[in-house]
């Protein structure tokens, strides 16, 4: 049964460094004393006045790793599992998701075929290393887009510091003989590659979603009109299934090709640029999200780099649409999706197997 999990709004934010260090520090004494320390005890340990572990309290609290009694001694409560954060949710053999202490292994069956209705890499830094077959990664690109009431759009050099990070996590969980796929802008890939994956994993090809397109024209530049695709590979050794994505050969009469077939093989492999149309206002799979990708290109990528029963980490859940690939393709998967409308998407469209209808659009608006 393939079920979603959401994950209380108030985890969306991750922990500064003060308050994981404080959040541990409780854990630590709760374990040991069977009961909570003081704020004089927390005071004294961290050298800072009373009001300010008030404050940092507070922020764990509003953030949902604790739980106090104001007023009350010794009330302050660490939450632990799924069923604390979450209590109106029934949660099956689920184990806590969100931890800062990230030497703490997680088997990756806890979090197979669920949704998580928070900060990806809160997931990320839970997940064992070598655990997930494949990575698909499709992350805001940094250019004003708005989803729902969202702008995540930051300073360039923020922007690839945290998409820098966002890749070192998911290489590291990425098995050995897996593959990462990362989809951006061109630009935005070139500093990912020059900044980072280039000096640590020498197997890397760029690929390129071509599409055509109504927006973008200038009369000072060619029209841009597709995407990079980084796939990138911790060894020579990755899983790969050319018969699974073979296509027809487009010179059949040629001696060598003939001869290929006559070996068995069932087409050749894909250049290295896909052309799939835009999921556009009027297409079937168009949901209100603000950027989808067309199934049919997640299918190849998936067809090629994974077999039945394989887990998938769709890093961005959004309108569910590459999750849903992996349920009719009989993948595993995990995935996180910040904005709790988005997963109510993804929840009515796993149950049901289609895209809701307050969820389409009317003539290119949201249905209200």
């Amino acid at each position: 049964m393939i079920y979603s999990t959401y994950m209380p709004r108030t985890l969306n934010t991750q922990l500064t460094e003060k308050q994981a260090k404080l959040f541990n520090y409780l854990e630590k004494f709760e374990q040991k004393n069977n009961y909570p320390p003081t704020f004089e005890k927390m005071a004294q340990r961290f050298h800072v006045s009373i009001p300010t572990i008030h404050q940092r309290v507070d922020y764990l609290e509003k953030k949902g790793r604790v739980t106090r009694e104001k007023g009350v001694k010794h009330s302050i409560r660490i939450l632990k599992t799924m069923q604390e954060l979450a209590p109106s949710i029934e949660i099956k053999n689920t184990q806590t998701v969100i931890i800062e202490n990230t030497k703490v292994s997680r088997n990756v069956k806890d979090y197979l075929n669920k949704v998580y209705n928070g900060d990806v890499m809160d997931v990320l830094k839970d997940l064992p290393d070598n655990s997930v077959d494949m990575i698909f990664g499709d992350p805001d690109y940094n250019v004003g887009i708005k989803y729902n009431e969202n702008n995540y759009t930051r300073k360039f050099e923020d922007y690839i510091n945290w998409y820098i990070e966002l890749t070192k996590e998911s290489m590291r969980v990425l098995k050995k003989d897996g593959n990462l796929f990362m989809m951006n802008y061109p630009k935005q890939n070139a500093h990912l590659r020059v900044k980072y994956l280039d000096s640590l994993f020498p197997d890397i090809n760029e690929y390129v979603w071509v599409y055509n397109t109504n927006v973008g024209h200038t009369p000072r530049r060619f029209t841009t009109a597709h995407r990079s695709i980084l796939h990138v590979r911790k060894s020579e050794d990755n899983k790969f299934f050319k018969d699974a994505v073979a296509l027809p050969y487009k010179n059949p009469t040629d001696r060598r090709v003939k001869q290929n077939i006559a070996n068995g093989s069932k087409g050749r492999m894909p250049y290295s640029w896909f052309e799939f149309n835009l999921v556009k206002n009027v297409s079937k799979e168009k949901t209100y999200h603000s950027c989808q990708i067309p199934q049919k290109l997640t299918e190849m990528l998936i067809s090629g780099a994974t077999k039945p029963k394989d887990t998938v980490f769709v890093l961005f859940g959004g309108s569910g649409a590459e999750i849903d690939v992996c349920k009719k393709m009989n993948r595993n998967f995990i995935s996180a999706e910040i904005d709790k409308k988005y997963c109510d998407i993804i929840n009515k469209r796993l149950t049901t197997g289609k895209i809701a209808t307050e969820h389409k659009l009317v003539k290119g608006r949201k249905r209200t």
